[in-house]
C-alpha cells in the first residue's frame, strides 16, 4: 500500500496540532481555586489583612466574608496551599 504525500502532510499537521495543544495545556499553568470570581490568594490576603479588626464592623464583615469564601473553596484549595507552604 502506497502512502500519498497528502496523507503524510495531513498526519504531520494533525501531529503538530495535537502537540501544540498538549504543550499549551501544560504551560498554561495551574489556576487557583476561586469563589465569586476572586482567587484563593485574594481571600487569604483579605482574611489576614483584617486580622486586627477590633470592633470595626466593616473590617469584621470583610474578614467574615473572606472566612466564608475560604470555607467554600474547601479542599480544592489544598494543593495550592501546599505549594504556598513549600515556597520561600
Amino acid at each position: 500500500m502506497k502512502v500519498k504525500k497528502n496523507q503524510i502532510r495531513l498526519l504531520l499537521g494533525a501531529l503538530l496540532v495535537i502537540t501544540s495543544i498538549v504543550i499549551g495545556q501544560h504551560t498554561r499553568g495551574e489556576r487557583q481555586p476561586s469563589f465569586q470570581g476572586k482567587s484563593l490568594s485574594f481571600w487569604l490576603d483579605q482574611y489576614l489583612f483584617n486580622r486586627g479588626a477590633g470592633n470595626d464592623p466593616e473590617k469584621l464583615a470583610l474578614r467574615e466574608d473572606a472566612r466564608r469564601a475560604i470555607r467554600q473553596i474547601g479542599s480544592n484549595g489544598i494543593p495550592y496551599l501546599l505549594k504556598m507552604l513549600c515556597e520561600r
